[in-house]
C-alpha cells in the first residue's frame, strides 16, 4: 500500500469519529430545564419525591438525580418517560436544603451537563415516632405507644434493663422487634422478672441494620393486678340463664371456683354425663349484657373466661331423648365450642342508666376496654378427618391452633398417654386431668389510669361448627362460660 493511500485511510476515520463525536454533542447538548413545570420537590417521611416532566426530544431517553444520603452514601436515581416522579429516600432527620445534580440521558447513557438542585425533607418513621412516643405502665410489664406516618420503613426494638438470667449482672434484655406500623401501634410488653419498676429502652433501626434514633425512659412502674373475691363485685346478665339442678346449670358455676371443669369431668367419670357444673344462657344472648358492678369506682385490668378443657367423647351434650340437650347444645354433636364467644366486647363507664341501655346505645356511649374478635368459622375447616389429607385444611387447622377455644371440649383427642398415643383425658383420669392447663380468654384492659364502677361485656357471636353437611350456626344464640373472673389494680400500686 502506497504512502497515499494510508494517509487517505486514516483521514477517512478520523473523519467518521469525528462525525460521531459531533452527533453525540449536536442535538444533546440540551440544557436540563429546571423550572416548575418540568422539576418539583415535595417533602416526604425519609426523603422527597421528585416530580417531573421530560423535554420532547428524542434524544432524551431518560432523566438522573445524584445526591448523598445521611449515611454518605452516593445515590443514583434514574426516571424514564414511564414514569413522573422519583423517590429521593435514605434520610432521617428533616433537611431544609439537600444538595443533588440533575442531568438527562440519551440511549446511550450519556449525559447532559448536570444542574444543581435542592431539596427538603421530611423525618423518617424511625425519627418521627419519637415525637410522640408514650411509655406507659402495663400489667406485669410496659407498653409503648406511638404514632407514624403513612410512609413507613424500618424497624423499633424494645429493651428494658433487667438481670441477666446467666450474670445476674444488670444487663439490656429484648422484648420485641417489629417493623414500624403504618400510622402507629401499642406494643404491650409483659416481662417475666419481679419488679417494681423498669427503665425501658426504645430503639430504631432502618432495614440495613443501621441505628437510626434511641430513647431511654426511665422508672416506669410495672403493674399488678388483683383478682377479686366474689362478695366484692355484684354480677348481673340481662337475659335469661338456665337455672337447672338436673342438669347443674346455673349462674351459681360461673363463680364456683372450679376453672376447668372438673366437677363435670367426675361427673363423667361416674357416669353422670349430663351433669355440666357450669353457666349457660338460655338463647338470645347476642342482644343481652353481661354486667359487674364493683360497687365503686376502681382501674379495671381484665376479665378472664374459662371453658371446659377438652376430656373428649361427644356423647355428653346430646341424646334424641331430651329435648333440653338438643335445644342447648344442639343435634350435630358439634356442640360445645359452638357456645363459646368468638365475638366479645367489654366497656366501662360510671353512668348507670346505660345498665338498662340497648347494646346500641352502650357502644356509643361507653369507653371500650377490651375487644376480641376471631372468624367464627375457623372451626369449618378442621374437622380431624380431613386436615391431613389438603393443605389448605391443614393451614386452617394451624390458624385454629391458635384460638381460645383450641383445647376446650368435645371434638378432637388433644391427650397424649404415656407412649405418646392420642386419648382422651376422660381415659387417662383424674390426676392427667389435674396436669391441664386452664382454657382461658384473657380479655386485658390498657391502662389509662381511668377508673369505672360498671363493667358491661356484650357477646356479639360464637363459633361455627366444623361439619360441612350441617353447619352449626347457633341460630338460638346460646353461650356457655364456665367460670368468669375479675380482675383490678392491686392495691400495691395505689
Amino acid at each position: 500500500m502506497t504512502m497515499k493511500c494510508k494517509l487517505l485511510i486514516a483521514m477517512f476515520v478520523a473523519g467518521v469519529f469525528a462525525a460521531c463525536s459531533d452527533d453525540d454533542k449536536i442535538g444533546f447538548d440540551l440544557p436540563v430545564d429546571v423550572s416548575q413545570e418540568a422539576i418539583r420537590f415535595t417533602p416526604a417521611p425519609g426523603g422527597a419525591v421528585m416530580h417531573y416532566s421530560l423535554p420532547e426530544d428524542k434524544e432524551v431517553f431518560g432523566i438522573r438525580v445524584r445526591y448523598n444520603s445521611v449515611w454518605g452514601e452516593a445515590v443514583v436515581k434514574d426516571g424514564s418517560y414511564l414514569n413522573d416522579s422519583l423517590l429521593l429516600d435514605g434520610f432521617t432527620e428533616m433537611q431544609p436544603a439537600v444538595s443533588a445534580r440533575v442531568s438527562y440521558f440519551n440511549r446511550a447513557m450519556v449525559e447532559t451537563e448536570p444542574v444543581e438542585v435542592t431539596f427538603a425533607t421530611e423525618k423518617s418513621a424511625t425519627v418521627a415516632l419519637f415525637d410522640g412516643i408514650k411509655v406507659n405502665s402495663f400489667w406485669g410489664g410496659f407498653s409503648v405507644v406511638y404514632d407514624a406516618p403513612e410512609t413507613v420503613n424500618g424497624l423499633i426494638h424494645v429493651f428494658y434493663i433487667g438481670e441477666n438470667p446467666k450474670t445476674h449482672e444488670p444487663d439490656s434484655i429484648l422484648m420485641a422487634s417489629l417493623a414500624i406500623v403504618e400510622g402507629g401501634d401499642t406494643i404491650n410488653i409483659p416481662i417475666q422478672q419481679r419488679m417494681d419498676a423498669v427503665d425501658v429502652v426504645v430503639r430504631t433501626d432502618d432495614f440495613k441494620g443501621r441505628r437510626v434514633k434511641q430513647e431511654v425512659v426511665k422508672g416506669v412502674v410495672v403493674l399488678t393486678q388483683d383478682t377479686l373475691m366474689r362478695d366484692k363485685f355484684d354480677f348481673r346478665y340481662t337475659g335469661q340463664a338456665v337455672e337447672d339442678d338436673a342438669y347443674k346449670l346455673g349462674v351459681e358455676y360461673l363463680f364456683d371456683g372450679d376453672k376447668k371443669g372438673k366437677k363435670a369431668f367426675l361427673a363423667r367419670q361416674d357416669n353422670r354425663k349430663y351433669e355440666y357444673y357450669t353457666f349457660l344462657t338460655d338463647g338470645g344472648t347476642f342482644d343481652e349484657k353481661f354486667i359487674i358492678d364493683l360497687k365503686e369506682e376502681k382501674v379495671p385490668a381484665a376479665i378472664n373466661l374459662y371453658a371446659f378443657v377438652c376430656m373428649g367423647k361427644n356423647d355428653h351434650y346430646y341424646t334424641s331423648s331430651d329435648a333440653n340437650l338438643s335445644k342447648w347444645w344442639s343435634k350435630s354433636r358439634e356442640n360445645y365450642k359452638t357456645r363459646l364467644p368468638s365475638v366479645v366486647k367489654v366497656y366501662g363507664t360510671n353512668d348507670a342508666s346505660l345498665l338498662n341501655a340497648d347494646n346500641e346505645v352502650v357502644k356509643s356511649s361507653a369507653v371500650l376496654l377490651a375487644s376480641y374478635a376471631e372468624d367464627k368459622d375457623i372451626c369449618a375447616l378442621t374437622a380431624p378427618l380431613f386436615v391431613d389429607e389438603f393443605d389448605f385444611m391443614a393451614a386452617a387447622a394451624k390458624e385454629f391452633k391458635g384460638t381460645w377455644v383450641y383445647r376446650s371440649d368435645v371434638y378432637g383427642n388433644y391427650a397424649s398417654d404415656e407412649f405418646g398415643m392420642m386419648t382422651t383425658l376422660l381415659d387417662l383420669g383424674e390426676a392427667r386431668f389435674d396436669e391441664e392447663e386452664p382454657v382461658c380468654l384473657n380479655l386485658q384492659f390498657n391502662y389509662t389510669g381511668a377508673t369505672y364502677r360498671y363493667l358491661i361485656m356484650i357477646i356479639e357471636d360464637t363459633f361455627a361448627g366444623f361439619n360441612f353437611i350441617k353447619r352449626n350456626f347457633n341460630e338460638g344464640q346460646y353461650v356457655t362460660l364456665n367460670e368468669l373472673e375479675v380482675c383490678v389494680k392491686a392495691e400495691s400500686n395505689q
